[in-house]
């Protein structure tokens, strides 16, 4: 699978006759946009829809085109995930049934494998052009799966999360958002490449939230409209290493508002609005039908459930006081991706 190039005064035009969705069923292919300038500058990449159903970014890039917004300096937009997207019902499949997620096919130490499946592929075709470019920084912008606040995502090279590097990382995220979370966890997303230059992850928030296409929308008008990275960071909330709750094999799951015997796991449907809180200890978020070892695990086999949650009577408790984040209601995602992550919060 390779990128098309669409020049950039058919990409407008495709903008000013069509809505969103039609402007992507125009473009029709895994393809990139070169903004014209005449800055010297090495450009700024700004990557979306790599997962299909997380339209923040793709809304962002049409309106700019559509708005004939001036680009001071280079831009490259690389749009992924496009028959993931138009697939009925459209904008609602992270990736096309029996294919891999694409942000888990990006190898930071290694070449893709090409030829292994379409994914790899795409994913080779995307970090081959961005190297290309040499950019001054690269912003992969999703939506989350849940409700919830935007953040910015950085890992760091080499998982140095106590590098003075990070400052470049952060300059580029606050641009995008007040929070900012520096993960060592490593999973295959483009984030984790090294391209010699900062790059992040941006959230935009969830992708049914009112306000995450202003937020994606808003992140790349002050990034584009800035003359350099300053210290703005110092204000934004950080938070560090947080560990990724997965539900294990041939475990099951609903969201529901109260036990079913014969489900292993039960989640609050109204979970996701503990996204970014400072959730209590003690804090009932569902129920389970086992040892929650045995039905849950976090990325880190030093680090098991049972020592941050607690379960009484079925009932499934925090057990001290949490930040989570990424916590969705959408049980097919947290099945086979997480469940959600967390912070301990003093």
């Amino acid at each position: 699978m390779h990128l098309t190039k669409i020049d950039f005064d058919d990409a407008k035009a495709f903008a000013k006759a069509h809505n969103y969705l039609d402007f992507l069923k125009r473009l029709g292919n895994p393809c990139f946009i070169e903004t014209p300038t005449t800055e010297k500058h090495n450009p700024i990449v700004i990557v979306t829809l790599l997962h299909g159903n997380e339209v923040s970014g793709l809304k962002a890039i049409h309106t700019l085109l559509r708005d004939d917004f001036v680009f001071h300096c280079p831009v490259v937009f690389i749009i992924g995930s496009v028959s993931a997207a138009v697939t009925e019902p459209v904008f609602t499949h992270r990736m096309l049934p029996g294919q891999k997620d694409l942000n888990r096919c990006f190898l930071p130490d290694a070449e893709p494998s090409v030829g292994v499946n379409p994914q790899s592929i795409l994913a080779n075709a995307i970090t081959h052009l961005i190297r290309s470019y040499a950019p001054r920084y690269v912003v992969d912008i999703h939506n989350t799966s849940g409700s919830g606040p935007a953040f910015a995502v950085i890992a760091p090279p080499n998982g140095d999360i106590d590098s003075s590097n990070t400052d470049d990382y952060l300059a580029l995220a606050s641009y995008f958002s007040e929070r900012v979370i520096i993960t060592d966890i490593r999973l295959g997303a483009l984030m984790e490449w090294d391209f010699s230059c900062p790059i992040i992850t941006f959230e935009a928030g969830g992708t049914h939230d009112s306000q995450s296409d202003h937020h994606a929308k808003q992140g790349i008008t002050n990034l584009l409209n800035a003359d350099k990275q300053d210290n703005r960071f110092s204000n934004i909330e950080v938070l560090t290493c947080p560990r990724r709750v997965m539900l294990r094999e041939n475990c099951t799951l609903i969201y529901t508002q109260s036990e079913i015997d014969d489900v292993d796991l039960c989640l609050r449907t109204d979970i996701e609005h503990l996204n970014f809180t400072r959730t209590p200890a003690h804090t009932h978020i569902g129920w389970v039908n086992n040892d929650i070892d045995t039905l849950l695990m976090t990325d880190k086999v030093s680090v098991r459930v049972s020592e941050v949650f607690y379960v009484k009577d079925n009932r499934l408790y925090t057990k001290t006081q949490l930040i989570m984040f990424m916590i969705t209601t959408r049980a097919d995602i947290a099945s086979t991706d997480c469940l959600f992550y967390f912070s301990k919060s003093g």
